[in-house]
């Protein structure tokens, strides 16, 4: 009589994990012409440069915003809102990616995280500017 009930639990317990797991959430990867395009014409676009504060200082995006521990990365979301689009990038792409999962994953924004990262912009020759 009680093996006829086991099956069913197993199979409840199964579906009550299934459901309370969230799926990853990926930030969307961008390659170097489709930032450029974004810096063009998105007039809510914030760019986050990941990196390191004394990276940042020797060269960055134009524009960006360093943000280089998660709490920074928070208080630049809770100020500016959902409403803007994030690109962030960090030295090769990879902490970039990361970073961008963990705010998916906490805040209902758009984001995209720069493939190659900031070596990549570099290689492709694009313009960089120093000083916070």
């Amino acid at each position: 009589m009680m093996k006829k009930y086991i099956r069913p639990l197993i199979l409840i317990g199964l579906a009550v994990v299934l459901i309370a797991t969230k799926p990853e959430k990926h930030p969307k990867r961008i390659n170097v012409k489709g930032l450029q395009q974004m810096i063009d014409t998105c007039v809510s676009l914030v760019i986050v440069d990941i990196r390191k504060p004394q990276q940042f200082e020797l060269a960055h995006i134009k524009n960006a915003i360093n943000a280089s521990c998660s709490k920074k990365l928070f208080q630049i979301i809770d100020t500016l809102g959902n409403k803007a689009t994030y690109v962030l990038y960090c030295k090769e792409g990879e902490r970039s990616k990361d970073a961008g999962m963990m705010l998916l994953n906490k805040y209902n924004v758009k984001v995209y995280s720069l493939q190659g990262g900031f070596d990549h912009w570099l290689r492709k020759g694009m313009p960089t500017y120093s000083g916070k």
